[in-house]
C-alpha cells in the first residue's frame, strides 16, 4: 500500500506538472504572422521602414524570422527570440558585421491584430545605434468586405490623465500586407507631436494601430471609424495611450476626428 500511496502521488504530482504546463503554453502570445513597423534612431531623429514577412514560433516559446530594414540598400537580419507569458520579447540578430538585440513587449489589439514595440540596438566595430521599433501585426483577414476609411480626418484630443486638450489631425493611406500608413498629429498650444504609424480596420469599423514619434514613444490606437449621421460622412473616435518605448504608461488621449478629405 505504501508504495501504490508513492505511485499514485507522483502520478498526481506528473499530471499536475503537466496541466501546468498547458496553461502556460495557452498563455503565451502567438506571435506568427507577417509585421511592418518603423524604427526610429533616437540620436539622429531618423525613420526607417521595418518588416518581417514571417515570424515563427514552436511550442516552446521560441520565436524566428527575417528582419529587413530599408535603407539605401535593405539590410536583412535573420533574428533569433523568445517571448513570455507576460508579452515580454527579445530577439538578436546579426548582419554581416552588425548585431542586433531587440527587446520589445507584445501588445494585443484585437481581431488578431497586435504589435511589438521596444528599443533596437545596433553594434559593430564601427557603429553603435540605439532606436525605438514598432513592429505591427494587421488583423486576421475575414470575408466581410472593409470600410473605405482612406482620407484625412480633423478633429480634437484630451488626456484621461491631465485633462490637456488640443487638437488631431490623422491622415489614412494605403499600406503594404494588409495595413495603412497613418500619420498621426496632435497639437497643443505651439507644439505638435507627430506620430508615424500603422494600422488597420475590420468591416465593423473597429480601428487599430501603433506607432512612433520622434522622442521615442509609443502610441498605442484603439477606437473605431464609423459613420457620423448629425454631421454626415466618417468620423474616427477612440483613445491613444502613450508609452514610452520601455512600456511605460506616459498618458491615454480620448480622441475625435471627422473624415474632411
Amino acid at each position: 500500500m505504501f508504495i501504490s500511496a508513492r505511485l499514485l502521488c507522483l502520478g498526481i504530482l506528473l499530471v499536475g506538472l503537466m496541466s501546468g504546463a498547458k496553461v502556460l503554453a495557452a498563455d503565451v502570445p502567438n506571435l506568427r504572422g507577417t509585421y511592418t513597423g518603423v524604427l526610429l534612431d533616437t540620436a539622429s531623429r531618423t525613420v526607417r521602414g521595418v518588416s518581417i514577412p514571417y515570424i515563427e514560433q514552436d511550442s516552446l516559446r521560441r520565436l524566428s524570422g527575417d528582419m529587413i530594414i530599408d535603407g539605401t540598400s535593405n539590410t536583412r537580419f535573420p533574428i533569433a527570440g523568445t517571448v513570455a507569458a507576460s508579452g515580454v520579447c527579445t530577439c538578436i540578430g546579426r548582419s554581416g558585421e552588425t548585431s542586433l538585440v531587440y527587446q520589445a513587449q507584445w501588445e494585443k489589439l484585437g481581431n488578431g491584430a497586435g504589435g511589438l514595440f521596444g528599443s533596437a540596438s545596433f553594434q559593430s566595430p564601427s557603429l553603435k545605434s540605439n532606436g525605438t521599433l514598432f513592429l505591427f501585426r494587421p488583423m486576421t483577414a475575414g470575408t466581410l468586405p472593409k470600410p473605405q476609411v482612406l482620407g484625412n480626418y480633423e478633429g480634437s484630443f484630451r488626456s484621461t490623465i491631465t485633462g490637456v486638450t488640443g487638437s488631431l489631425a490623422a491622415q489614412i493611406t494605403d499600406g503594404t500586407s494588409n495595413t495603412f500608413t497613418v500619420n498621426l498629429a496632435m497639437t497643443n498650444g505651439r507644439i505638435t507631436t507627430p506620430y508615424v504609424c500603422a494600422g488597420d480596420v475590420a468591416s465593423d469599423g473597429l480601428f487599430v494601430g501603433m506607432g512612433v514619434s520622434a522622442d521615442g514613444s509609443v502610441a498605442i490606437i484603439r477606437g473605431y471609424i464609423e459613420q457620423d449621421n448629425l454631421r454626415g460622412g466618417l468620423q474616427l473616435i477612440g483613445e491613444v495611450q502613450i508609452k514610452s518605448a520601455a512600456g511605460r504608461p506616459l498618458d491615454t488621449q480620448s480622441i475625435i476626428a471627422i473624415l474632411i478629405g
